[in-house]
């Protein structure tokens, strides 16, 4: 199978992978882990204090989920659920400047792939929106939500799992 063959709009790399080579995402993620492992042992790097997963913070991301939800930073599109950015900037006008910093970045790197290089696509409020919860793939791993069967996107996990972790303390520095 190739990544055009993908029923969805979006999809991540490892689950591509895993179509195409026939091995499940547990496999895959157990191979990943162990070699950033052996990188960092090889790099004399501690190892860390905590290690976590998202299918181990599902409850807590679908809490924060709930919560942008409520305060109306959120709307369900073609089975996923965006955040709202503009509608979020409206509101706390100081997040404008990390906006129009990532809207000079995105311009300056015009033709070129980053990692701030706004999609443009239909299913979409804003260029800038972004995957909170996503329908999942028929063999992908997913996880019961209010909003049916799928998987976080990626900015959730990441907060969350920081949220989770570090606790509170992170965000008020």
């Amino acid at each position: 199978m190739s990544p055009q063959d993908s029923e969805l709009p979006c999809y991540s790399k490892s689950f591509i992978r895993s179509r195409i080579k026939d091995e499940d995402l547990t496999s895959i993620k157990k191979k990943f882990e162990e070699k950033f492992n052996s990188y960092m042992m090889i790099l004399n790097v501690d190892a860390p204090n905590t290690t976590t997963y998202t299918s181990k913070c599902i409850q807590e991301i679908i809490g924060f989920i709930e919560q942008i939800i409520k305060m109306d930073f959120a709307y369900k599109y073609n089975s996923c659920i965006y955040f709202d950015v503009l509608k979020f900037v409206g509101q706390y006008p100081l997040s404008q400047s990390w906006l129009d910093g990532l809207a000079a970045v995105s311009a300056a790197c015009e033709g070129t792939e980053t990692l701030v290089t706004p999609i443009t696509t239909t299913t979409k409020k804003s260029q800038w929106d972004f995957i909170l919860w996503q329908q999942a793939a028929e063999n992908e791993l997913k996880f019961i939500a209010p909003w049916g069967a799928g998987k976080p996107g990626w900015d959730i996990e990441c907060s969350v799992i920081a949220t989770t972790v570090l606790r509170k303390n992170l965000f008020s520095v």
